[in-house]
């Protein structure tokens, strides 16, 4: 079966994730090669034993606390944006080419 279209996720105004499902298999999976980031690779292994967790854990906590640092930058770009929007006219638009 086909990927079943879910909701898309806006992370900033240039990322957009979407999340894609399969009716067969209600478990996800995602693989990353890190051969080219032995550093990073280390960091991870050698923070998991410290923490004695999984590296699947330190991965979850960290893109959680990544994708949540960019909300809120999102947030206060949307908030910036309204307080410019005074400006989005006619004389304004002059100084938009310089």
């Amino acid at each position: 079966m086909g990927p079943i279209r879910t909701p898309v996720y806006l992370i900033d105004r240039y990322t957009v994730i979407c999340k894609a499902g399969y009716m067969a298999s209600a478990r996800q999976q995602l693989t990353f090669d890190f051969r080219d980031e032995p550093q990073l690779l280390d960091t991870l292994r050698l923070l998991a034993a410290k923490r004695n967790s999984t590296q699947k854990a330190i991965l979850a906590e960290a893109l959680r606390a990544y994708f949540a640092q960019r909300q809120e930058e999102l947030a206060l770009v949307m908030a910036a944006d309204k307080s410019f929007a005074e400006w989005d006219n006619e004389e304004d638009r002059v100084y938009d080419a310089l």
